[in-house]
């Protein structure tokens, strides 16, 4: 049985790489590997784009942006599908999702005194009438021990 040996190695963007070892007979070599993605980093070592070339699917490039903090404000992709966030305090506040043919969808964060997730809203198409307003109750493991529409 041949086998290919993975090791880990950091990359000078503070990202994690795997190189594999080939090993006599493995197969593997640069002319039959597929899929070779591309990954972009800005200064903190955030992923600002990242690719799926060669691979079987669609090929997709996924954009990214962040806030001062740190935090994923946008994502998109070169289908024309887009994600927003919006953040408060390091808390995900809400979420605004579309596609390429001007679908979307909503989803907002309400939270507790601690910081734990208390509810969340959902809307197709801003389209008020779709709403699903859901609300969690947790114990003191942080579980939810309940949910209900509300």
């Amino acid at each position: 049985m041949v086998e290919s040996r993975k090791a880990k190695s950091e990359t000078p963007q503070n990202g994690v790489n795997f190189r594999y070892k080939q090993e006599k007979g493995s197969g593997l070599n640069g002319t039959n590997l597929r899929h070779k993605p591309f990954s972009q980093y800005d200064l903190a070592g955030r992923a600002t784009q990242v690719d799926n070339a060669g691979s079987v699917v669609p090929e997709v490039t996924l954009s990214m942006a962040y806030d001062f903090e740190g935090n994923r404000t946008w994502l998109g992709d070169s289908q024309g599908g887009q994600v927003w966030y919006a953040w408060n305090n390091q808390r995900l506040q809400s979420m605004a999702m579309f596609t390429e043919n001007y679908k979307s969808a909503q989803v907002g964060f309400g939270y507790d005194s601690v910081g734990r997730l208390a509810s969340m809203t959902r809307t197709t198409n801003w389209d008020f009438a779709t709403t699903i307003n859901t609300s969690y109750i947790l114990d003191f493991l942080d579980r939810v021990t309940s949910a209900g529409e509300i």
